[in-house]
């Protein structure tokens, strides 16, 4: 199956910096590759209701992680866990999550329409309060070093990561920015989950201080 597609299909209009290899983009303080990984970029994230949250972005266009081949899904969530490790404080509380888009324009795809993994240090109990809130979802228990392989092609899914387990659900009806609602809903402020109406700009500032702060002493 191949990853790339025209960049009239995917979100180069919103992350073609990523893809071009290039250090920022054009809305600040958003758009700034933290990490300077190969396979992807490490970014804050427009409406992040805590400093500890963000996305790992591959540089490949795609319109989510499970179009991108073994090799290449492999690459980019190695990016995702050398993040989570450079950060003591995260240990036994960073999920990572990813609203995958079956095809291009879908909810899933939250308004980019390229493939991003979300990591946010929420406690170690978020993921069983989504599942077990969502158990009409069908959450299925997923290899931990592909959690995507058993993804059917062009279907919209939701993937959690959390304490070395991984869980996907296929998703009849997607819900745009699902994950971010329930985020909000798990920190008691259910009307901030819209990344357009908050953008929690002064959050992403807190995000790039934290990030650089916790660089230099990772592991």
């Amino acid at each position: 199956m191949t990853a790339h597609l025209s960049n009239t299909q995917v979100g180069g209009r919103r992350f073609q910096w990523v893809i071009d290899g290039l250090p920022t983009g054009p809305a600040a303080p958003f758009d700034v590759d933290l990490g300077k990984f190969e396979a992807a970029a490490i970014v804050p994230t427009r409406g992040a209701l805590i400093p500890e949250w963000l996305l790992i972005i591959p540089r490949i266009p795609c319109v989510s992680v499970s179009a991108l081949n073994r090799e290449q899904r492999a690459a980019v969530l190695e990016c995702a866990f050398a993040v989570r490790e450079c950060f003591p404080d995260l240990e036994g509380r960073a999920v990572l999550f990813e609203h995958g888009a079956g095809v291009f324009g879908s909810p899933h795809g939250c308004g980019t329409d390229q493939a991003h993994i979300h990591l946010v240090g929420v406690s170690s109990g978020f993921s069983e309060w989504v599942r077990l809130g969502h158990e009409g979802m069908n959450w299925t228990p997923a290899d931990l070093a592909d959690p995507w392989r058993e993804i059917p092609n062009k279907r919209d899914y939701l993937l959690i990561i959390d304490r070395g387990n991984a869980w996907t659900a296929i998703v009849n009806e997607p819900i745009s920015q699902f994950f971010r609602r329930q985020v909000a809903g798990y920190l008691n402020r259910t009307d901030e989950w819209d990344y357009k109406q908050y953008p929690h700009a002064e959050n992403a500032e807190r995000t790039l201080r934290w990030f650089r702060k916790g660089e230099g002493s990772g592991k």
